[in-house]
C-alpha cells in the first residue's frame, strides 16, 4: 500500500494535475521513505500528502505559482522599500515555508511530535 496517491495530492493541489504519472512516483517514493507512520500515525496519509505537494511545487514547472517566500522589497510609485531578511528560522521551516503545503507538512509534524522531558533522580 502506498503511503499516498496521485489522486490525493491533486485533491489538495490541482495545480499538478498535468504533472506525469512518473513524476507523481518519484515523490510519492520519495516520501515513503521520508514520512514515517510511527511519527505520524493516523495523520501519515494527510502529511505525505502535503509533503509531496510541497516538493513537486517547489521542483516542478506546474508548481512553481504555488512557491512564496517573504517580501524583500515593495514599490509605490517612486518609492521603493527593501526589507532585511532575519535568520532566526531553522533552513527547514524556510523551505517548507515556501508552499501552503510545506506549512501544513510542518503544522502536523508539530502536532505529532512531542518532546523530550528530563526528570531528575528523586522526583
Amino acid at each position: 500500500m502506498s503511503i499516498t496517491t496521485k489522486a490525493k495530492v491533486i485533491a489538495i493541489a490541482p495545480e499538478l494535475a498535468t504533472e506525469s504519472d512518473a513524476t507523481f512516483d518519484l515523490y510519492i517514493g520519495e516520501a515513503a521513505t521520508s514520512i514515517s507512520s510511527s511519527v505520524f500515525g493516523t495523520k501519515t496519509e494527510w502529511a505525505a500528502s502535503n509533503w509531496v505537494a510541497h516538493y513537486m511545487s517547489v521542483n516542478t514547472s506546474s508548481g512553481s505559482a504555488t512557491v512564496s517566500g517573504p517580501i524583500t522589497e515593495e514599490k509605490v510609485g517612486d518609492i521603493t522599500r527593501k526589507y532585511v531578511r532575519l535568520q532566526n528560522v531553522s533552513n527547514e521551516e524556510s523551505d517548507y515555508g515556501r508552499t501552503k503545503y510545506g506549512r501544513t507538512f510542518l503544522t502536523i509534524r508539530r502536532s505529532r511530535i512531542v518532546g523530550f522531558v528530563a526528570i531528575p533522580p528523586g522526583r
